[in-house]
């Protein structure tokens, strides 16, 4: 159940409203905010795996909206911010 939502906005200028979710309650295909060089930008999840050398974090593979493919590895108890659509 989302807590805070939040309006920002993105490169493109348009509002979007986010909420904060727990690393352990993302979904395959959820919309997140992620960092790229310091940049807010919008990514898609293509995969979520438990880190084999840290098993309290999760490897997330993400599509940016470049289309760039990345990875992250995050701690569970962590939460990132979800865009809520």
């Amino acid at each position: 159940m989302p807590t805070e939502v939040e309006e920002i906005t993105d490169r493109g200028g348009a509002d979007i409203q986010t909420f904060d979710v727990a690393v352990a309650e993302l979904e395959v295909g959820m919309d997140i905010l992620v960092d790229v060089d310091g940049i807010s930008c919008r990514a898609t999840i293509d995969a979520i795996d438990v880190d084999t050398n840290a098993p309290d974090c999760l490897s997330i593979s993400y599509l940016t909206e470049d289309g760039d493919g990345r990875t992250m590895t995050v701690p569970e108890a962590e939460s990132v911010s979800a865009i809520l659509s």
